[in-house]
This record gives C-alpha cells, structure tokens and sequence, in this order.
C-alpha cells in the first residue's frame, strides 16, 4: 500500500459549516505531493465544497501538483462534479483502495 506517500482528507458532511471553516480544514493539505480527497459515504455536495474544491485545484495546477485524486462512490455526487466540470480536472476513483493504488 501506499499509504505514507498519499495524504487521505475524510471528508465529513458538516451542516452549516461556513467557507472559512472548509477553507481551513483543506489549506493545510494544499501542498501535498499526493492528496486524496475521500467523498465514501457522501451523498451531497454544497456549492461551498465544490468552491473549495475549485480553489484547491486552482492552487495545486499553479504550483505544479497533480490536481488529486477523489474517492467518490455515490452517482449522485459523479453528476454533480461532471455538472460543473470538475470530474475533469481529478482523478476519480471508487474505493480508497483503487485511490491508493493508483499512486506510483
């Protein structure tokens, strides 16, 4: 396994938390080598996570890091990401186990 290479975020379905507090919970991942974001379990997705989700990307392509990898096992939130683009712009995988595999 290549757990030591690759940071995992859980992300956790927080109701009512604000932009600053989802801004903060990532920033600190930001500059990962190998960041996997793990959506296991999540069935919605707010404007405010698909903004962070904007901003990371945003920030990793300008520092030359790959983009990430996300963890996402519900069709519902597949739409929504290809809805704005962004399925695109990540390396998307069923199971943390395919995500971690996938790091060399």
């Amino acid at each position: 396994m290549h757990r030591e290479r690759a940071k995992i975020l859980k992300y956790e379905e927080p109701l009512g938390i604000s932009r600053a507090e989802l801004h903060e919970r990532f920033v600190k991942s930001y500059e990962e080598p190998v960041l996997i974001i793990d959506l296991h379990g999540i069935d919605l997705l707010d404007s405010t996570f698909l903004s962070e989700l904007v901003q990371l990307r945003t920030h990793r392509n300008e520092h030359g890091l790959e983009s990430g990898r996300l963890v996402i096992d519900s069709p519902y939130v597949r739409t929504a990401l290809n809805a704005v683009g962004l399925e695109y712009n990540w390396s998307v995988y069923e199971s943390l186990d395919e995500a971690l595999a996938s790091v060399d």
